[in-house]
């Protein structure tokens, strides 16, 4: 299927130097090599928090913020939106604005793909 869907891409996005066909058809290419994802709690005093992954190739994997919530309802919504980024080959880190907003804390969800 992955090849129907290749060549499909191609016919559309082909252009006359052929740039774009190619690189669409290098992405479809890439297989998924893992898929991890986990949560992050960050504690009212702090204003961030890591999680553990098993080690990926950093110039081959990226991160994605799925969200987060407040473990404090009275807290404000979107007071303090939390980021996510991929430290290091095995470390996911999760930050906030400050200390003080969150309430009784904030837990972020993330998921990190790494492409072979």
């Amino acid at each position: 299927m992955l090849d129907a869907v290749g060549e499909l891409l191609s016919r559309l996005t082909k252009t006359r130097a052929g740039y774009l066909d190619a690189a669409v058809s290098s992405r479809l290419s890439s297989a998924i090599k893992t898929i991890q994802q986990g949560t992050i709690l960050i504690a009212t005093s702090s204003i961030s928090a890591t999680a553990t992954i098993t080690a990926v190739t950093i110039g081959k994997a990226y991160v994605i913020n799925l969200g987060w919530g407040q473990n404090n309802a009275a807290a404000p919504a979107g007071s303090d939106q939390p980021r996510v980024t991929l430290t290091n080959s095995t470390t996911v880190t999760a930050t906030t604005a400050g200390a003080g907003v969150i309430g009784n804390g904030v837990t972020v969800g993330f998921v990190v793909v790494e492409y072979w």
